[in-house]
């Protein structure tokens, strides 16, 4: 499940800029599986600049270059590679079915 995570944008920019995320990969099949999770948070340099930008967590990395080349053409981005994600027990029909 590719996991994009919004560092440092106000709520309404970051609201805004999930939208973009989602029309970006809507042609592509893992777009089901992506989540955008927004942080409140303040990223700023030494200077006090803000710095926004994405963090690409997912637990497979099959799609991983398409994905932080598409979010580098909105905003600064970071990617990390997950060792595993596991569903609750019980919701592992979810993805299955």
């Amino acid at each position: 499940m590719p996991n994009v995570e919004i560092h440092g944008l106000g709520w309404r920019k970051a609201v805004a800029l999930r939208k973009k995320v989602f029309v970006l990969f809507k042609n592509k099949p893992y777009v089901e599986e992506m989540v955008v999770t927004i942080y409140r948070t303040v990223v700023t340099n030494y200077k006090g600049d803000s710095k926004p930008f994405f963090r690409l967590v997912n637990s497979c990395q099959e799609h991983s270059e398409e994905i932080v080349s598409g979010l580098e053409t909105l905003m600064d981005t970071e990617h990390g590679e997950l060792k595993s994600f596991r569903l609750k027990k019980g919701n592992r029909k979810a993805f299955a079915e």
